[in-house]
């Protein structure tokens, strides 16, 4: 699976798909060269581009949520579950797939929906679920598979689910609202409140981070597969790491993919964003299919096909 594709639609962007397997890595060294996005659509077997999230699974399909229902897409060809499978609601606004393969679907009006790893049915959570997990809008998911499985509910508290058939636990935040969830690389769980960080430890949320902002509204986490998570609030981005936030200079740039070779795509006010060591150079988003579109706000990326 060579080619790496990133994109979402949010508000008037376009899913598009960054052709990177063909890209000449040899030149970000000057990075006097960059890959033109390609916007996907019907022609490339895309039914909708209004997705909200994505996830690739263990064989390498891409699935997509949105406003349409589940979509798998294999770079040429696509299926749709919708409510005539057995889609509870076909509005899905975050996906997770854990390391069992199953894909676990937080929808707008329906809860915590999970499909099983053989992809043949769907099962919500149980009537003993706390009622934010089984109704309403699901706001993030980390976890799960061999490990606890976290949500943040429709009432923006997080539930921790230790193991299958275990009960739903409440976890106290000490925060007025829970906004991110994010799983590191050495399998600790960061929340991200509207009062600040937190790291699951000792079996409770303790306050965490060391860095100016650590203890204001947090919006987004990312966790870094070179280690650490990367915090933004509303103006900017800096990364923890286990016990100290590190020497890296905050930036108003969101992560959004580390590839393989260790270039990290961010996105930022003005756009696509590829930083290399400490070089970093705006990714044209244009030209898309109509010359309106200036800006592109990408929020999710994933590696694939």
């Amino acid at each position: 699976m060579a080619v790496r594709r990133i994109g979402r639609r949010v508000g008037r962007c376009w899913l598009a798909g960054l052709l990177l397997a063909s890209w000449p890595w040899t030149l970000l060294a000057t990075v006097l060269d960059l890959p033109w996005p390609r916007q996907l659509g019907v022609i490339d077997g895309l039914p909708t581009t209004g997705i909200r999230a994505m996830a690739e699974d263990a064989t390498g399909y891409l699935w997509l949520a949105g406003s349409e229902g589940l979509l798998r897409f294999d770079g040429r060809r696509s299926r749709l579950w919708r409510h005539e499978d057995g889609l509870p609601d076909v509005e899905i606004g975050t996906l997770h797939i854990d390391a069992a393969d199953r894909l676990w679907l937080g929808t707008v009006s329906q809860g915590l929906v999970m499909m099983d790893a053989d992809r043949r049915r769907f099962e919500r959570a149980d009537a003993q679920a706390p009622q934010a997990v089984r109704s309403g809008t699901i706001h993030a998911i980390a976890g799960g598979g061999d490990r606890a499985l976290w949500v943040i509910g429709s009432d923006h508290r997080v539930y921790r689910l230790p193991a299958k058939g275990a009960r739903w636990e409440w976890v106290d935040a000490a925060a007025d609202s829970v906004t991110a969830l994010a799983i590191d690389h050495a399998g600790r769980l960061w929340v991200g409140t509207s009062h600040g960080l937190r790291r699951f430890a000792e079996g409770r949320l303790q306050r965490a981070g060391t860095a100016a902002g650590a203890d204001g509204a947090i919006q987004a986490l990312w966790p870094d597969p070179r280690g650490g998570i990367h915090v933004s609030s509303a103006d900017r981005t800096w990364v923890e790491a286990t016990e100290r936030s590190s020497a890296v200079a905050p930036t108003p740039r969101r992560p959004l993919l580390r590839s393989a070779d260790g270039a990290l795509w961010q996105q930022q006010a003005t756009g696509l964003h590829l930083q290399r060591g400490t070089r970093a150079q705006r990714v044209p988003l244009r030209p898309l299919r109509w010359r309106y579109i200036r800006q592109c706000r990408t929020a999710a990326a994933t590696s694939g096909f």
